[in-house]
């Protein structure tokens, strides 16, 4: 079974209406017993950061996510917990990856007319198992992770992003996977698989 951490805050149709397309068993939940007992993890995104570290503080979960070492992916804002601290709130976070989520450039955002890039893999990754560079993923992003040894791939327009990024088992894309098509179904399914 997948734990989708609820933070409180609903936003999760997309993925779920996704996942259940794939047929794999999953349960949204904040229950720390349930999630420990889970095969794999999924932080997903949010609105917030600030406001999803807040919830897994108070829902006495932020330690216990820190110490899993369960396949855990985290999705955008999801991805931005697992860094080492989140400018959204100038919060630290559960640090698995190193490094600081900021604020993208509100010029480098406009400059990109469309949610839709590409992504170019830098690496070799289980989670990108059978899906070329170049594929095209929606992104929906206010904050990113710079590019550093745990990048697998990078967005295509700002090549300075972190479009995925794996140590392990664990996993972040800044993009979202339930709302990029068959790539999104591919790469969901690819950790599923795990």
């Amino acid at each position: 079974m997948i734990a989708i951490v609820d933070y409180g805050i609903e936003k999760n149709h997309p993925l779920i209406k996704r996942l259940s397309k794939l047929k794999t068993d999953f349960k949204v939940t904040y229950n720390e017993s349930e999630i420990l007992h889970s095969d794999k993890v999924i932080l997903p995104n949010t609105d917030s950061a600030s406001s999803a570290v807040k919830q897994l503080h108070l829902r006495n979960l932020f330690t216990m996510l820190r110490l899993c070492n369960k396949p855990m992916l985290g999705i955008s804002v999801g991805m931005h917990l697992m860094s080492a601290f989140t400018k959204d709130g100038n919060l630290a976070c559960l640090g698995i990856f190193p490094g600081t989520a900021e604020r993208i450039d509100e010029e480098k955002k406009r400059e990109s007319d469309s949610d839709l890039s590409e992504i170019i893999l830098i690496k070799e990754s289980r989670l990108f198992n059978n899906i070329e560079s170049e594929e095209i993923f929606f992104f929906e992003h206010s904050y990113y992770l710079h590019v550093d040894k745990f990048t697998s791939a990078v967005a295509g327009q700002t090549p300075i992003l972190s479009a995925a990024v794996e140590k392990e088992n664990y996993f972040g894309v800044q993009f979202l996977p339930e709302k990029s098509g068959e790539a999104g179904s591919k790469l969901l399914n690819n950790f599923i698989e795990l």
